[in-house]
C-alpha cells in the first residue's frame, strides 16, 4: 500500500528497518522537493556543504542550467504530486525568473519556501517574491556584525547588505514567515547572544541555529561539542528573554545534549533528517539526490520519471531500510528521529555510514 493522502495509516502503510522495532512509511511520491536553482553564488563561505564543493565530487554537479531547462524541471516537479518546495542554490536569487518560478509553483497550490543568503533581497524583490505565493523566507546570518560574518562568507560588505535584507523582509513577510539560520562554528561561538539581540531590535522573526555538518567545505572545519552546547544554552536562555522563537536546523545527534533534555530539544528541532524518507533534492544541473549534503547521484530529472526513481532506487532503499544508522545506535529511545546524528556528515566525513556524527567524535555515545 502506498500513501496518498492524509488518513489512518493501515500496517501494509509500513515497512520494517534494519532497526529492531522502527518502521518507516511508503510514500508513493516526495512530500517535498528542495531544487537548488543556481551552482553559482555571491559568497563563498568557508562551511559550504554543497557537495560540489568538495573535489572528490565531479563539478558538473554545480552546472546551472538555462532557463528553458530550468522550467521543464519545474514542470516535471509539478507532475510529481509534491506539497512542497524549497529553492536554495547557490543563491536561488541569481536567477533572473526566480519569482515567476516561485508563482509557477504557488499556482498549482504548491507550498513554496526559499533559502537565501538575503544579498539581493531589495524591497522590489521582496515584494515580487511575496506577491508571486511565496510562503516563507530563510535568511543566512552568521555574526552581528561585519567581522564575524564577513570572515565565515569571505565576502567584503556581505554583511550590511543581508542586513538590509532582513529589515526589507520584515515589511512584507510576518513573523512566522522568517527565520534567521546561523550556522554555529568557532568563529561564532561567542556572538550568539548579540546576534539574537540585534535581530530582536530589526523586528519580529524566528532565529535557528544550524549545527555545522561536516560536507562539501566544511569537512576540514573543527567542532567543539562544549563551545557548542555552550553557546546553544546562551541561545535558549537569551531567547527565552526576548521571546524569541528559536528552533534548531540541519541534522545533529541527540546525545551532543545530556539525556534528560534530548527529548525536550526534539520540540524546537526544525527538520530532522528525511533523506530519502519524505524529501529528495534536485541539483542545479538536473541530478536527483536523496539529501543536499550527500553526492549520490540517482537520475536527472530531465531524462529520468522522478517517480521511478523514487520507487526503484536502491540507494533510496539503502536509506529507507535505515542501513545508514550506526549500529551503537540501535537501542537508543531516539533512533528514529535522530538516526545517529546527520548521516551525509559521516559519510563525507569518514567515508562511510556506519560512525556517529563526527561532531561528536570524542564523545562515549553510551551514554544515548
Amino acid at each position: 500500500m502506498k500513501i496518498k493522502q492524509i488518513g489512518i495509516l493501515e500496517k501494509e502503510a509500513f515497512s520494517p528497518t534494519v532497526v529492531p522495532g522502527i518502521n518507516s512509511i511508503d510514500l508513493s511520491a516526495p512530500i517535498a522537493i528542495q531544487y537548488e536553482l543556481s551552482g553559482k553564488c555571491n559568497q563563498r563561505c568557508i562551511f559550504c556543504y554543497n557537495t560540489w564543493k568538495n573535489k572528490s565530487v565531479l563539478n558538473s554537479i554545480s552546472d546551472t542550467l538555462l532557463s528553458e531547462k530550468r522550467w521543464k524541471v519545474v514542470d516535471k516537479i509539478i507532475a510529481s504530486d509534491i506539497f512542497e518546495v524549497i529553492l536554495s542554490g547557490g543563491e536561488p536569487l541569481l536567477i533572473p525568473e526566480v519569482c515567476d518560478i516561485v508563482s509557477r509553483f504557488s499556482k498549482e497550490n504548491i507550498r513554496i519556501y526559499l533559502i537565501t543568503n538575503g544579498i539581493l533581497l531589495s524591497k522590489q524583490m521582496v515584494n515580487q517574491l511575496k506577491e508571486a505565493g511565496l510562503e516563507g523566507i530563510q535568511i543566512s546570518l552568521h555574526g552581528s556584525n561585519a567581522e564575524i560574518h564577513e570572515a565565515i562568507t569571505q565576502t567584503p560588505g556581505s554583511f550590511n547588505k543581508t542586513i538590509n535584507g532582513i529589515k526589507n523582509a520584515v515589511k512584507f513577510f510576518d513573523d512566522k514567515s522568517i527565520n534567521i539560520n546561523m550556522v554555529l562554528m568557532k568563529e561564532n561561538y561567542t556572538d550568539i547572544e548579540s546576534m539574537i539581540k540585534m535581530l530582536n531590535g530589526i523586528g519580529q522573526m524566528s532565529f535557528s541555529i544550524g549545527f555545522l555538518s561536516k560536507a562539501g567545505l566544511a569537512t576540514s572545519l573543527d567542532t567543539n561539542k562544549d563551545l557548542i552546547l555552550e553557546s546553544f544554552y546562551k541561545a535558549m536562555k537569551i531567547s527565552k528573554e526576548l521571546d524569541v522563537d528559536l528552533g534548531i536546523s540541519g541534522g545533529f545527534p541527540f546525545c551532543l545534549f545530556p539525556i534528560e533534555e534530548q527529548k525536550k530539544i526534539i520540540d524546537i528541532s526544525a527538520n530532522i533528517c528525511d533523506a530519502g524518507l519524505n524529501q529528495l533534492v534536485i541539483s542545479p544541473n538536473g541530478d536527483i539526490r536523496a539529501c543536499v549534503c550527500l553526492p549520490q547521484i540517482l537520475g536527472n530529472i530531465l531524462k529520468d520519471n522522478i517517480i521511478e526513481v523514487w520507487e526503484n532506487d536502491p540507494f533510496l532503499h539503502f536509506l529507507r531500510n535505515l542501513k545508514h544508522v550506526p549500529l551503537v545506535c540501535y537501542d537508543c529511545d531516539l533512533v528514529s528521529i535522530c538516526k545517529g546524528g546527520c548521516r551525509a556528515a559521516a559519510y563525507c566525513y569518514y567515508g562511510n555510514f556506519e560512525r556517529i556524527d563526527p561532531i561528536i567524535e570524542d564523545k562515549e555515545c553510551g551514554e544515548c
